[in-house]
């Protein structure tokens, strides 16, 4: 069995999931989960002891008209800013191979994910 991480968004609020996620078909579901085209952050390349992690998110979250810049890291291997939508799903989280491949991930690598990436609403306050 296959799964993704999946990110809603409640304004200030951003809700983790880990969800079924079926290997086949996976950019017709995420243009279904986004209702659109889709964008990739590469939170984590593949090397040959681990799989890559790719965050999708909503190529046009100011279409929505409610998109806010959150903060997006990674542990220690990802550092960014993206506009998601203040409501709904923000991200979802997929494995990558070495030569791009998207896949599921497993229960160990969903639950790593889960972990380890933190999502907050961007702040300019120190």
């Amino acid at each position: 069995m296959e799964y993704a991480v999946v990110y809603d968004m409640v304004g200030q609020y951003v809700v983790p999931t880990i969800t079924k996620w079926a290997g086949d078909g996976t950019n017709d579901q995420l243009y279904k989960t986004f209702e659109g085209a889709v964008d990739v952050i590469a939170l984590r390349l593949a090397t040959d002891d681990k799989i890559g992690y790719d965050a999708w998110v909503r190529d046009d979250a100011l279409a929505t008209g409610i998109a806010s810049a959150y903060r997006v890291e990674f542990g220690q291997e990802y550092f960014g800013m993206a506009l998601l939508p203040q409501v709904g799903t923000g991200l979802v989280v997929l494995g990558t191979d070495d030569v791009g491949h998207t896949s599921g991930l497993t229960a160990e690598q969903a639950q790593e994910v889960q972990k380890k990436l933190i999502i907050t609403k961007w702040s300019t306050n120190l």
